[in-house]
Formats: C-alpha cells, structure tokens, sequence
C-alpha cells in the first residue's frame, strides 16, 4: 500500500496496533492479543542482548522496516511475573495524552490481527497507522481509531512528539538513552524532512536490526537530487559550463585524472548558527566487468570510494562556497573511472549539535569506504541537500 504525498508515493513498511485509555481493559487486552496471535510472535529469544523476552520488539517503537517478519510487543512480555502488576502502559507524556501500548505487526498480518482487535477491543480504544517514516501524518491524516465501549472520543496525540519525518525512515530505541525519541529532543520545529531527528536514517527494504549497530556498512546515499539541490560548479572547466544539474556530463580530463580541483559547493537554504557535513562518493566505482553505467547497475569490489569530505561548514561558507574555515577530513581527489562512466554524488548533512571534534580520515585508501558508520558515528542522520553528476573516462587533450 502506497499513500501519495507532496508528488510522490510513501510505502508502507508495516503497521502499529495502539490500545489505549482504560488500563485495567488494556492489560486484558494485551494477554488476550497475545495469547490468539502467539504463533506470530518470534519462536526464540532472538536479541538476547535487547530484550529480556522473546515476545518484546527488539527495537522500540520508532522502527518501521518491512524485514521484521514476527508479530511483537512494544512493551515488555506479559507473561512475566514481575510485570503481571504493571503491564508496561506509558502512563500520559509525549505525545500520547493518556496511558497507551502498542504492538508492531508485519504487513502480511494486519489484516487478521486488526479484524481481531476491532471485535476484541471491550472498554479500550483502538488505533491501527501504518509506518511510512513520516510519523506526524502517520498517527493522524493516516490512522483509522475505533473506540471502546465507554468512550466519547478518540484520545489526543500530539503529533509534533514524534522524531521521525522522512519518508522510509526510522531509529532503533535501544542504542540511544531517555525517552524513545531516537535521541532527540521533541516537540520538532516542524513536520518537514529536514526537522526530522537526526538519528532517524533510512530502513530501507529488508533492513533488519541486528546487531552491531543500526546503520549498515554501506548505508544506501544513491545519487539523487533534492528540492532545493545542493549547488555543485567545477567552476576551472574551461571548455563547457561545469555547473551540476541532476546527472551532468563532465569528463575525466577536466576534473579528475590528476586533476584534484575541488567544486564550489553553495547552498543558499541553509540554516544561519547551523554547522554542515559535505560526503562526495562514488558508488559505482569499478563496476562490475569493467562495465559504464547505466548499461550496468552492479557496483564494483573497488565501491564505494571517498573522494571529498568537510566538516564543520557554517551557513556563510554554503553561501560563498568558500570553505577556508571548514575541516577538511579527506582532500578532494577527482574522479578517475578507469573504463566508462560512474555515478558522483554529492550530499550535505546537517550537523546535529553545532561544531563536531572532527579527526582527519586516514586510515585506509579512499576505497571501500564505510560511510555509514561514518554517518552513524557523528549522527549526522540523512542529507539536507544533495546533487550528482556522471563522469566518463576520458584521456588527456591538448
């Protein structure tokens, strides 16, 4: 299931069943739940070092990725003696304005299990949303409620409470300390992407959270450009404009090969007192066989390369483009596909608390760099900006 939003689609990863208001019809509720669907709950204890339980989420409830294929509470197991007393409900705080639990359900089990808590509800209200990463919408224009016997109206949510507002995005509560907000501090500024939480990065298709850490090696910044783009101009090309559009053409010869002139960089949106991150990667590099996108597709064993980092940029530098009083972690090497044509994109973070201690990167090669960890590490979360350019292999001209 698909919900169009701003021009696009957002895809539903999976769905959340909230059972809410009446805390002595919710603990029913919950045993009763979790009795009739227990076969959908996972066999195994399967992240031991997580939970104390095999019938508690592994990961809280900003998660949404559609690989967690079992049923699961995200509250504690409620089978356990130590919590026949006190059946994990959050008594009221953000955002939820009264006593509530929840439980997360796969696609292919929402149906099912809704039909069953819709008939089962008893005294307590019932809220099914799906998880697309962009919260706000997703516990209001998206949610259907159906209330328990002795209710009036559906209990307040507020919604600016919820730290996750990109599309596909999403945290794991266990690697960040406090109240299950991904890290950050709520209410958000606004409901657009770039105020979502930083620390809510892309569950993309078949992400599962495992262990050692919720970002993959290689986390998956594909070439894209955003609205407004990153400005990108190799502004030394002498022969045709160096201006980067959303997949321009430059060759070899007059920005790579030897040549290290960095582009000039701008972005005129960005926040004034804010700090920037700048990655400039090659994701394609040595496509498999030797091969030229877009006739192939298959990164290389060479992917991805590093070929520019900055830190610490302030919003007066994104409006020169003069980055004399960045950090330079890793120098700009230009690009130097050797057969055909890669893709270079380049992306800007903003920096989640102002300046960050950054250390030059130089462990290694510029190769097979993981960016992920680099981005988990610093929290710097999903681009604000973004451009990309392709560039062919081309041999020196006189």
């Amino acid at each position: 299931m698909t919900w169009e939003q701003d021009g696009g689609d957002l895809i539903v990863t999976s769905w959340h069943i909230h059972y809410t208001t009446n805390t002595t019809a919710m603990t029913a509720f919950q045993k009763a739940f979790t009795e009739r669907f227990e076969h959908l709950f996972p066999p195994v204890n399967e992240y031991p070092s997580w939970t104390s339980n095999r019938l508690q989420c592994p990961f809280g409830p900003n998660f949404g990725s559609n690989a967690y294929k079992y049923v699961c509470s995200l509250e504690e197991d409620p089978y356990l003696p130590t919590n026949q007393s006190n059946l994990n409900t959050h008594l009221g705080g953000s955002p939820w304005s009264g006593p509530q639990s929840a439980f997360f359900v796969p696609l292919e089990h929402i149906t099912e299990t809704w039909e069953w808590a819709k008939s089962h509800r008893g005294y307590v209200d019932v809220l099914k949303h799906p998880n697309t990463g962009c919260m706000h919408d997703d516990h209001s224009t998206r949610a259907e409620w159906v209330l328990g016997a002795a209710s009036k109206e559906q209990p307040a949510i507020d919604v600016t409470e919820f730290p996750c507002n990109n599309p596909g995005s999403g945290c794991n509560d266990n690697y960040f300390a406090g109240a299950p907000s991904c890290g950050c501090s709520v209410p958000l500024k606004s409901d657009a992407p770039a105020d979502s939480c930083y620390n809510c990065i892309a569950t993309w298709p078949d992400y599962l959270p495992t262990s050692p850490g919720y970002v993959a090696n290689k986390m998956p910044l594909v070439p894209n450009c955003t609205t407004p783009s990153l400005g990108v101009s190799y502004t030394h090309i002498k022969y045709y404009s160096g201006e980067v559009h959303c997949g321009s053409l430059m060759l070899e010869a007059d920005i790579g090969g030897g040549v290290n002139i960095p582009p000039k960089i701008t972005f005129p949106s960005a926040e004034k007192g804010e700090k920037y991150t700048l990655l400039m990667i090659d994701n394609d590099a040595d496509l498999m066989n030797n091969g030229s996108w877009p006739d192939v597709t298959i990164p290389g064993s060479h992917a991805p390369v590093r070929h520019w980092v900055v830190g610490n940029i302030d919003s007066t530098m994104l409006m020169t483009g003069d980055f004399a009083g960045a950090n330079t972690l890793s120098k700009f090497v230009g690009p130097s596909p050797p057969y055909g044509s890669h893709r270079y994109g380049q992306y800007l973070f903003r920096q989640p608390a102002g300046t960050i201690d950054y250390q030059p990167i130089e462990a290694g090669g510029i190769t097979n760099w993981d960016y992920g960890s680099f981005v988990a590490n610093h929290s710097l979360g999903t681009p604000v900006a973004s451009n990309w350019h392709v560039t062919q292999q081309a041999p020196p001209r006189t």
